[in-house]
């Protein structure tokens, strides 16, 4: 949707969380945070923002300009921390992986050479490119007067003249992984709930992913999405798989399995599970294993969320929260 305005973003979701919860007053609910906003807060920008869901570096990197006009709102606060925070760190981190396949690094490393004939080890700041599995190169400054006086320069410096032999440890980017995979994260969520709406962000399921995503907001972060083959919640890049523009796709196991079934957004190298509607298919009984790689995959590329229903419905529903006027409830405390 091309020409987006906070107003023209508020009917597509107003049509669709009324579609969702049908006694459900003029609101907006930020996916985020569920703070509920009426329709005369949504037109104060200190309240309600329009937000990308690709960061700047991220929705130009691509080959089209699909992710350039996708868009959610966002309340002023969760679009504010986020782009603070994951947001920020998921493009230097990209910034840094592009610059390494460059011929030219635009991100400098930390380096640490350790003679291997005794002399004492040189630890240094420089631009650090892996040519091959058996060289690379390092430059440290084009101005050629930029390390005159610097005494690790020159001592490395002599090493290098000497050819002497050095075991070089080249550390990671100062980046922030954890906060970029947070990032990531972020983005994969508001593009499911661009994609499928409240239908699908309105579960428990969905309460980690949430409650991640505010957390990173002061920076508390660690290795919970690292990936792992069992886990519906992860953010990993792939060598073997790229996508140009973002895709999500519903991937459900066959029955008769445990394996979790997920959402899987993937975009450049990156991909995203978010959890689908439960963590795994029931097994039935009695029934052979079948192979643990074999999955259906449903593709949601094109869909917008809208009014509507349609066949991710059925998936979706029902519902584990609702909007009753202009309140956010659980469905538990209206059943009881």
């Amino acid at each position: 949707m091309k020409n987006q305005t906070p107003s023209t973003l508020f009917e597509y979701h107003l049509m669709n969380l009324q579609s969702v919860c049908l006694q459900a007053d003029e609101v907006f609910v930020c996916p985020l945070c569920f703070t509920v906003f009426s329709r005369e807060e949504v037109s104060d920008p200190n309240k309600v923002n329009l937000g990308h869901i690709w960061p700047k570096f991220l929705r130009n990197t691509g080959e089209d300009d699909t992710p350039k006009h996708q868009h959610v709102l966002l309340c002023k606060s969760c679009n504010s921390e986020a782009g603070y925070r994951g947001d920020h760190e998921m493009q230097e981190v990209e910034i840094a992986r592009q610059g390494d396949k460059s011929e030219r690094p635009t991100r400098k490393r930390q380096i640490w050479i350790r003679p291997k004939t005794g002399e004492p080890d040189v630890r240094l700041r420089a631009y650090y490119r892996s040519v091959d599995e058996k060289s690379a190169t390092i430059r440290f400054q084009d101005h050629p007067n930029a390390f005159k006086y610097n005494e690790r320069y020159l001592r490395y410096n002599e090493y290098a003249r000497s050819q002497i032999p050095c075991d070089v440890i080249v550390y990671p980017h100062d980046a922030n992984w954890q906060l970029a995979q947070a990032g990531w994260l972020t983005s994969a969520y508001l593009f499911a709930f661009y994609t499928f709406g409240y239908r699908y962000i309105f579960h428990h399921s969905l309460d980690a992913v949430r409650d991640y995503i505010l957390s990173s907001f002061d920076e508390n972060v660690d290795r919970t999405l690292d990936y792992e083959a069992d886990k519906p919640l992860s953010v990993r890049t792939c060598a073997v798989h790229y996508s140009s523009q973002p895709n999500i796709m519903y991937m459900i196991p066959v029955v008769g399995t445990k394996q979790i079934h997920f959402i899987g957004v993937d975009y450049l190298d990156y991909h995203v599970r978010l959890p689908g509607r439960d963590n795994h298919l029931v097994a039935q009984e009695n029934s052979d294993e079948p192979d643990e790689e074999v999955q259906l995959s449903l593709a949601a590329k094109g869909h917008v969320s809208h009014a509507e229903r349609c066949h991710w419905d059925d998936l979706f529903d029902p519902v584990d929260y609702c909007v009753i006027g202009t309140t956010l409830v659980a469905r538990k405390s209206m059943e009881t």
